[in-house]
């Protein structure tokens, strides 16, 4: 769903689970992939931040009837200006600009970033208020007392780190892979889980997926049959020792 970017993941996760639980489906594949070289000015020097920390990559999730686990709850909270689509990403290349000659040469293919400074303010006090809306309710949904481990991979941290501590969840309850592998989109999320598997982070049976993006912030409640996740991991290309301290303690 390009309209949910990132936060897309969420919807298709649980779309996922309602297809196997009407019984249509007994297995479905979850693709999330993105490779932001072909927008940004890749062969120069970077010029933007985000030129540095967007990168390429891809993760899929297997959402089957005989699954470990469950989702269990989805909640979500769109921000009523949806005309913050058209303030982040390329200008040219859909209809209302069309790609040709002329926006080549004047770069409108290239990622641009246009927010202005109450832009990102409206953005913070959005996501702020969202994920304590979203949070609540998925308690409520899930009969969840408490949570475990929280999915979230937010391009800026302290606005996450503020929401979390206010929610009562400590850091260790969550892990952050932009600051070593980049920004893949909604393969965040879905990276984010599995790199907490695989450096043996402790995630219990209650986990919330979380993601915002500039117009909207959804999530998900995902609820172990033991007391786990019971989530098997396999995959290649990622070194798992760069979440762990010089003492060994996980860093986020």
């Amino acid at each position: 769903d390009v309209a949910s970017r990132c936060a897309g993941v969420v919807d298709a996760l649980w779309i996922a689970k309602l297809m196997v639980e009407s019984g249509t489906h007994h297995t479905v594949a979850v693709c999330c992939a993105d490779r932001f070289d072909h927008v940004l000015k890749s062969d120069q020097v970077p010029e933007f931040a985000a030129q540095v920390v967007y990168a390429a990559g891809a993760c899929t999730a297997i959402i089957a009837e005989q699954a470990a686990n469950e989702i269990v709850a989805f909640a979500e909270s769109t921000f009523p200006d949806l005309s913050r689509h058209r303030v982040m990403g390329p200008v040219a290349g859909g209809t209302s600009v069309p790609f040709d000659e002329s926006a080549l040469d004047k770069g409108l293919h290239l990622w641009s970033d246009q927010r202005t400074m109450r832009n990102l303010i409206d953005e913070k006090r959005f996501g702020y208020e969202a994920d304590h809306r979203n949070f609540a309710a998925l308690y409520e949904a899930a009969d969840f007392e408490d949570v475990d481990f929280v999915v979230c991979s937010p391009l800026e941290q302290a606005p996450q780190l503020e929401t979390l501590a206010a929610l009562g969840i400590d850091l260790d309850k969550t892990l952050f892979p932009i600051p070593h592998l980049g920004h893949l989109g909604p393969a965040d999320y879905l990276l984010s889980l599995g790199i907490a598997q695989v450096v043996k982070r402790p995630v219990g049976p209650r986990a919330i997926l979380t993601s915002r993006s500039i117009t909207a912030a959804k999530a998900i409640a995902l609820r172990g049959k033991g007391s786990g996740l019971g989530i098997a991991v396999a995959g290649e290309g990622l070194d798992p020792t760069i979440w762990s301290g010089s003492e060994g303690e996980q860093c986020p």
